[in-house]
């Protein structure tokens, strides 16, 4: 139910970079924390809909779960976007335009099929090892943790936290490449 594919969508940061806006607003007295948050919010906003169609999906098709199962899975899969959303960002402030969506197809790609999303490649072994250390691993398991688990394990919050603190300096370096501060 929850194999949605990961997606940030990087293409308004790299058109406000080409058109010179994300250059513009750094004379503003607009703080970078507010506008990457904003463009957070944004991301999530954007995802909201597909989420909506995948739990209407998935009640159509039988998906029964108490209200606390469908907040908790609803929790999961926010907090599994969030080195989606910061990914995009990086890309988004570093490639051009009409380069972005090539690489943002790999990329996904990469991460959906690594991370389960046509089900799983391995069972294990050391590539499952592997594999766990992707945020699409545990992003896709958090249906099955607000299903079956119960639980998410800590595996699946160190592993997200980790992709998340290694990538914020990766924003902020593509924010000050893109803006020349660097």
């Amino acid at each position: 139910m929850a194999r949605c594919s990961p997606r940030s969508d990087p293409v308004p940061v790299s058109r406000d970079r080409a058109r010179g806006w994300t250059r513009q607003l750094r004379i503003t007295p607009l703080r970078v924390r507010t506008d990457y948050l904003a463009k957070m919010l944004a991301a999530y906003l954007v995802a909201l809909p597909a989420l909506i169609l995948v739990f209407l999906a998935g009640v159509t098709l039988g998906v029964r779960l108490d209200a606390a199962q469908w907040f908790e899975m609803t929790g999961l899969l926010l907090i599994g976007l969030v080195p989606f959303v910061l990914m995009g960002l990086i890309l988004g402030h570093l490639i051009a335009t009409d380069a972005l969506v090539p690489v943002m197809g790999w990329l996904v790609v990469f991460f959906a099929l690594f991370g389960g999303a046509f089900g799983s490649l391995f069972n294990s072994g050391a590539m499952l090892t592997v594999v766990k250390l992707l945020p699409s691993y545990w992003l896709v398991h958090a249906g099955e943790a607000a299903l079956v688990h119960g639980d998410w394990p800590a595996e699946g919050w160190i592993v997200l936290a980790c992709w998340t603190v290694a990538l914020v300096p990766l924003a902020v370096f593509a924010y000050r490449h893109d803006t020349g501060e660097a």
